[in-house]
């Protein structure tokens, strides 16, 4: 990963800290553009980052696309395309949007917890990330959990 990469990673966390979400959407349309700010406003106020926690004490950050499911290494990684090619083979852009949205939502406290997460079901979520790009384990958690805070 780039050093402009890091540097703007480091940067954006510093900056949310320190000015509300609006204020910071305001700086990644700024520095990264108005499509890319409204893809990280939008995966915030969707709830589309996932923060899991394993038994075993790993932390695991996803961000749930419309169709895919990405993993992201908070300030260091995500799985998505363009990460990969504008981010890390082009250097044409400072990071995607999913690891942008990451930050703001671990930030702002906008993200969806899962814990107790087995080896097993760790194991399950990142095979099918990696082989699919879909996580079934991981739908059906957020699902199970999802129904369980409603009764």
């Amino acid at each position: 990963m780039s050093e402009k990469t890091v540097s703007y990673l480091r940067d954006l966390k510093r900056y949310a800290k320190e000015h509300i979400f609006e204020e910071t959407l305001s700086y990644i349309k700024n520095t990264l553009g108005a499509h890319r700010a409204s893809r990280v406003a939008e995966g915030v106020y969707e709830n589309r980052v996932v923060k899991c926690t394993t038994l075993n004490g790993r932390t695991l950050w996803f961000y749930l696309g419309k169709k895919e499911v990405y993993l992201i290494i908070p300030m260091t990684f995500c799985s998505c395309m363009d990460f990969l090619i504008n981010v890390v083979e082009r250097k044409i852009v400072s990071t995607c949007y999913h690891l942008a949205s990451q930050i703001l939502a671990e930030n702002y406290g906008k993200y969806r917890r899962l814990s107790n997460i087995t080896v097993d079901e760790e194991e399950a979520i990142l095979e099918e990330v990696e082989k699919y790009k879909y996580s079934p384990t991981l739908v059906r958690l957020l699902v199970k959990k999802e129904q369980i805070k409603n009764i």
